[in-house]
Order: structure tokens, then sequence, then C-alpha cells
């Protein structure tokens, strides 16, 4: 096959319900140029290997397969093996631009990779496009978009670290040299979407076009769903201390700003579930982190949490 100017990476794992959609709304793309679908599909035991198998071998041209075993990565980080497939797949990726869609996601634009690309090649300043995405929840049928810009426009790293503005399922981006040489420290950050895009956005600006062109599932199974607010919060945290520690990205205002906003909601969660003693441990981190818009609730919340830990403690010692 010739060399394609559009690799699509597509992870799939365990979405029987959902990866036929996905493989659809890639393969119905209609593009002036080659483009191939690299799926790393992640040992998946309920059918949807069998799936990818089967579109495999009716677009042999078209598609690369790569069936992962998590017993490969195991002995590296029992909690990365989605992290390591997905990286493994980008690897993989021989074209001038990368398209991600995950297997329980999906594009509804014939004309979604057609028109990344002519925005990349007219815009050699941005390294990610990216269009606006419908969400949909599988439990409720509620719908709404991510992004809430007016229109279409072009932004910065320093914008991104703030508010996370991207879609992983729903963006373009340069395979540029730091896709081929991914720092080994990121396999431990829990959301990778958080380092793929500061990493990127170090090379380059991002555009945004002011169309839907895809649709991001919310459902119990999905990565971020399916685990309890808290977890999410951690691994927010988690994620952005490692990538700021190895960039030197720690020292931005921003990101700053958005660990301090993690810290105060992790603290809120352990109090609601009593546990005073991390509530008041990342009540405490919050106020390393905090921004001059943040100090003062930061004070406020800390004297409160260390209050309320305090009287519990007295009162156990009366009782």
């Amino acid at each position: 096959m010739n060399e394609p100017i559009v690799s699509v990476c597509c992870i799939t794992y365990n979405h029987v319900k959902y990866v036929k959609d996905a493989l659809e709304g890639i393969l119905m793309q209609k593009t002036n140029f080659l483009y191939e679908v690299c799926i790393g599909e992640d040992d998946s035991d309920d059918g949807t290997k069998e799936i990818c198998i089967e579109y495999a071998q009716k677009h042999p041209t078209k598609i690369r397969l790569f069936l992962r075993s998590r017993n490969d990565v195991i002995h590296i980080n029992s909690q990365a093996t989605g992290r390591y497939n997905f990286l493994e797949t980008l690897k993989e990726c021989r074209g001038k631009y990368i398209a991600h869609c995950d297997g329980d996601d999906y594009w509804t634009d014939p004309y979604k990779l057609q028109k990344q690309v002519d925005f990349l090649e007219t815009n050699p300043d941005c390294v990610i496009c990216h269009p606006n995405v419908q969400m949909i929840s599988d439990n409720s049928g509620e719908k709404e978009f991510y992004n809430k810009f007016n229109s279409a426009k072009i932004y910065t790293q320093n914008d991104l670290l703030k508010e996370n503005t991207i879609v992983t399922s729903s963006m373009m981006f340069r395979n540029c040299e730091i896709v081929q040489n991914w720092p080994p420290w990121s396999i431990n950050c829990p959301i990778g979407d958080v380092v793929l895009t500061a990493l990127l956005t170090q090379h380059g600006n991002i555009g945004y076009i002011d169309e839907v062109m895809a649709v991001y599932r919310r459902h119990p199974r999905g990565i971020h769903a399916g685990k309890p607010r808290i977890q999410n919060y951690l691994d927010g945290i988690q994620s952005r201390l490692i990538l700021g520690e190895n960039t030197g990205l720690i020292k931005n205002p921003n990101l700053r700003w958005v660990l301090s906003n993690l810290y105060k909601n992790a603290s809120s969660e352990f109090e609601k579930l009593e546990d005073l003693l991390n509530a008041k441990k990342y009540a405490f981190r919050r106020f390393k982190y905090s921004q001059h818009d943040q100090i003062k609730l930061s004070m406020k919340r800390l004297f409160m949490i260390y209050g309320r830990y305090y009287r519990k403690k007295i009162l156990s010692i009366f009782n």
C-alpha cells in the first residue's frame, strides 16, 4: 500500500456494542488522499476482537490490526495496559497526520478527515486541529455539545492547560517526533489525553473548526464514567503532576490553577465520605498550588477542614 497521508488510530477494548459504529464512521470518509486505519485491539473478551478481525479481513488494504495481549504489559505497570496499547499503536501510524477515534465513539461527518487535513495544510503554525463534538449519555439519552466556542479559532498550549477543550476522538495532529519517541514517564499518567495534547502543543498551536463532526459516548464502562468521581480527580492530579514535573510546566500558572481546583474537588469528595484526614491533606495541598484568585477561598476551606478534623478528634477523646 502507498504511504498514507492520514493514519487513523482506533483504540478499543470491550466495545462490542459500539465498535462497529466507530469503524463505519472511519471507513465512510471521503478524501482525495490515502488513509489507513490502525486498530489497537486490547485483548477484549466480549466479542470486540472478533469484530475487528472481521473488518480487517474485509478491508485488507485499508485496515492494519494490532492484537495486543494484556499480559505483555503487566510487568511494566498493571494499571497502564490501555495506555500501552495506545502508545504502541501510535508508533505504527505512518501518515503525515494522525486522527484518533476510540472504539466507543464515532464520527458523523464523512468529510471530517478531508476538512482537518485541509486546515492543517493551510495553517502550518497549528499542530492539532479539532471540531466540536456532541456528547450523548447512554443512560439518559441526554445530548450536549462539548465546546462552547462561538466561532472557529486558533489558540495555544497555555489556554489548553487551564481548560481541556479537546475530545481525543475528534482531533487530528501532526505525526511529529514526539509521537514516535514518547517519553517513558508518560505510561504512569492515568489520563493520557492530558499528556498527549500538552506535549504536542509544545510544537504548535491548536485550531478549532466550528462544526460538529463526532459523537462522544458517556456510558458506565467508559474510561472516566466507569470510575468513582474521587478517582477521576485523583487521576487528574497525578497526570498533571507527572506532566508538570517532567516538562517544567509545573511552573505554569494555568496548570497550577487547574491543580488547585482538582485538589479542592478531591478534598470535598473526601469530606463527603467522612474521610477528614484526606480532606485535610488535599485542602492543604490545594493551597500550595492556588493562584491569586484562589488564595482566599483556599485559606477559608483549609481552616474549615482543619477545624472540623480537630473538633472530631477532641470529641472522640471525651467519648
